[in-house]
C-alpha cells in the first residue's frame, strides 16, 4: 500500500512539474504584443486677429476669406468685441504638437505669408466663436 501512494505522488509530482515547463516553455515562445507609445495631444484654444476686408461678406466670411494676421495673447479687446460687424477675431483650437499647425503659426508670426483660417482647419484645427467691430 505504501508503493501505491508513493507512485500516485510521483505521478502528481511529475504531472505538475511537466505542466510548469510546457506553461514555462510557452512563454519563451510567445512574445508579448507591444503597443507603440503615442505622442499624447495638447489641444489649446486661442484667439486669432483675422482680416476679412477682402471678403464678399465681411460680417459672415468663408474661412478662405479670413486671414489671420496675429494670435492674440487673450480674448479680443475693444472695438473687436461687438456680436457683429465686420470679423475681426476668431477663435481655434488646435493641437500644440501638430507640425502643420506650428507651421502655419510660424507664417503668422512672420507676417509675410498670412495663412487663412481655412488652412487651420485643414491642418486639424477647429474654427469656434468669433468677435467682430462695429
Amino acid at each position: 500500500m505504501l508503493t501505491k501512494k508513493n507512485s500516485w505522488l510521483r505521478a502528481g509530482t511529475l504531472a505538475v512539474l511537466g505542466l510548469g515547463l510546457a506553461y514555462g516553455a510557452q512563454s519563451f515562445t510567445e512574445s508579448e504584443e507591444v503597443n507603440p507609445i503615442s505622442a499624447r495631444k495638447l489641444t489649446t484654444t486661442m484667439w486669432f486677429s483675422v482680416d476679412a476686408s477682402g471678403a464678399s461678406n465681411p460680417s459672415n466670411p468663408s474661412n478662405s476669406e479670413q486671414n489671420v494676421t496675429a494670435q492674440l495673447s487673450s480674448s479680443p479687446s475693444a472695438p473687436c468685441t461687438q456680436p457683429s460687424g465686420e470679423l475681426c477675431a476668431r477663435q481655434l483650437t488646435y493641437d500644440e504638437n501638430d507640425t502643420d499647425i506650428q507651421n502655419l503659426l510660424a507664417r503668422v508670426e512672420a507676417g509675410d505669408d498670412i495663412p487663412t483660417i481655412q488652412e487651420f482647419v485643414a491642418a486639424g484645427a477647429t474654427a469656434g466663436s468669433t468677435s467682430h467691430k462695429p
